[in-house]
């Protein structure tokens, strides 16, 4: 796994929010999560920045 992509996946776990609940926040698919946190699917800088408000967090923080 990727370290974006495994710092994504444990911010949502130590949130214990479920992959549905962050894909409603941040307007994508829980699919696309999955994708994402299992490294099928390539992060845009876009959905990176609504990662870091979601989780209140600067961007640089998940990379």
């Amino acid at each position: 796994m990727k370290p974006v992509l495994s710092k994504l996946k444990l911010k949502r776990l130590l949130l214990c929010k479920t992959q549905q609940e962050v894909a409603n926040a941040i307007g994508v698919s829980r699919p696309y999560i999955n994708s994402l946190e299992n490294g099928r699917s390539t992060l845009t800088g876009e959905i990176l920045v609504k990662f870091a408000r979601y989780y209140n967090c600067k961007v640089s923080e998940l990379v």
